[in-house]
């Protein structure tokens, strides 16, 4: 181990000072001693030289200094003195502008301490260093007004992008980015963002820490719940902010896709729903269609045994022959509604429809099964001929979808069904009522919600009457349920078809 070195092992004064002086030298330092009793101030060579000053014929006065200070800055400096001669701080430091003898602004790094009291402990001197530090503050403000330069323009963006630092701190965000994500009128520059969003955290946290490593990821619809609970759908991608090579921060995007995963998903529920309507009522068409089939192959029988016979009964073969065009119209009748019923009018425009038409496609699918079943189905018509404004196929399957609940429960109780088409301020009103037990007050708030259904677990659902309101809704219509009528009673409303005025004709 090295030998202690004591006092004799140390350099004598005039080596210290050289030391020092080659110190100061190398870190380009000027150093200042004050004297407060009379304000006279000694500058050494460094500090004259670092202005452009001849430090033989600098006056070693205060105003030497004070007045090449900058005008806005002097009050902030003397005052950052006072400070720490009447002992409110340790010591003294401040940057500030000094005018150079080329007449330039030069940034300094004043820092100093009271280096002599008196007998009474009262502060007579003041010593400190001065460091030039122009180019640093030049780049440092270079790059602060760059920063301000990307936070206006990233706040221009049209889209909903931000800019973290290193430490996920807000650096900038596009205003649509604010309003997206609920701060406006919030601090959030400088703030940590997941500390904003505490619902995201979970979500982001992982891959804010993997873009701070050189990762780049994204997710085209994330779920993020909302404060209250509402469900929220974001598309997102994060990467790294490099500058000079080196990562300083994460760039991040987002975009509410919300309203997009909703339609989507009630596309998919109507799509689910016409589906098990279709199942639904395949038995029931098959038995439609069976009807009149075997009523057909039934006079046939009769038909070829009557031909055969030598003399034939022609009231007989009246008959038979009306039963089978009956029947043959019947069976195509099934067959017509069928066919509006599976167009697919996603794409089509709306069109004038047909009420008496309609309700005859709805008397054609539901004739036999009501029959079969002993409920009867009573179906009015009393819009004077007024068309609908609507999908034919889409308000066939609303009218199904509505009888199909209503002959569910008229089977409970009063077996009877009645659908009432009037016309009503310019709307084509379809009232569906039936006999059955009714609704409970508790469950009435939550008809037509998704999911939600009165039936039995594996008998429906609860996709009929959300699916009936969202295609009424989307052409202009509505559904409600009536609770002050006697029965269970829904109103359908879609929008009376207004023909064009036709042309005057000339005299």
């Amino acid at each position: 181990m090295p030998r202690s070195k004591d006092f004799r092992d140390l350099p004598s004064p005039p080596e210290l000072i050289e030391r020092l002086s080659r110190a100061l030298d190398g870190a380009r330092m000027g150093i200042w001693d004050w004297d407060l009793r009379d304000d006279s101030v000694r500058f050494d060579r460094r500090w004259c030289e670092q202005l452009g000053l001849d430090p033989a014929s600098t006056p070693n006065r205060l105003e030497t200094w004070s007045s090449r200070v900058h005008p806005d800055d002097l009050p902030h400096v003397l005052a950052a003195v006072r400070d720490h001669i009447e002992g409110r701080t340790s010591d003294y430091e401040h940057v500030y502008r000094i005018r150079h003898a080329d007449g330039e602004w030069h940034h300094f790094l004043d820092r100093g301490r009271v280096s002599e009291r008196d007998a009474a402990g009262q502060p007579v001197r003041v010593t400190g260093i001065d460091l030039d530090i122009t180019r640093g503050e030049v780049h440092l403000q270079a790059r602060l007004q760059q920063e301000q330069v990307l936070r206006e323009f990233i706040a221009l963006v049209p889209t909903p992008v931000a800019l973290l630092d290193t430490q996920l701190r807000y650096v900038a965000a596009s205003d649509v980015w604010v309003k997206a994500l609920d701060l406006e009128g919030r601090e959030y520059l400088g703030h940590d963002a997941l500390a904003l969003r505490p619902q995201a955290a979970p979500v982001f946290r992982d891959a804010l820490h993997r873009a701070l490593s050189g990762a780049s990821l994204g997710s085209e619809e994330q779920r993020i719940d909302r404060p209250d609970g509402r469900e929220r759908w974001m598309a997102w991608s994060v990467r790294p902010w490099r500058r000079e090579g080196a990562i300083t921060g994460v760039v991040m995007a987002a975009e509410d896709v919300t309203a997009r995963v909703l339609r989507r998903r009630e596309r998919e529920e109507e799509i689910a729903a016409s589906v098990g309507a279709l199942a639904l009522f395949a038995g029931g068409v098959s038995h439609e269609i069976n009807t009149p089939l075997q009523a057909l192959s039934v006079a046939g029988d009769l038909l070829e045994r009557e031909l055969a016979h030598p003399e034939p009964d022609r009231m007989q073969l009246r008959e038979l022959t009306a039963n089978v065009i009956e029947m043959t119209e019947r069976a195509s009748a099934i067959t017509r509604a069928l066919r509006m019923l599976a167009r697919d009018a996603r794409f089509d425009p709306e069109e004038s429809v047909d009420v008496a038409a309609v309700l005859e496609h709805v008397e054609a699918l539901h004739r036999t099964r009501f029959e079969s079943s002993s409920v009867a189905l009573l179906l009015i018509n009393e819009t004077n001929s007024t068309h609908a404004r609507a999908h034919p196929s889409e308000l066939l399957r609303m009218l199904m979808s509505l009888l199909e609940n209503a002959f569910e429960a008229a089977q409970q109780r009063d077996r009877w069904v009645r659908l009432h088409a009037l016309l009503e301020d310019g709307m084509i009103v379809f009232r569906v009522e039936d006999g059955g037990p009714g609704l409970a007050p508790e469950h009435v708030a939550q008809l037509g919600h998704p999911f939600f259904t009165t039936k039995p677990p594996g008998h429906g659902s609860g996709l009929g009457l959300h699916l009936v309101r969202t295609i009424a809704e989307r052409s202009g219509g509505s559904l409600t349920f009536v609770a002050g009528a006697p029965n269970t009673m829904f109103e359908l409303r879609v929008p009376a078809h207004e023909p064009a005025c036709a042309p005057e004709r000339a005299p």
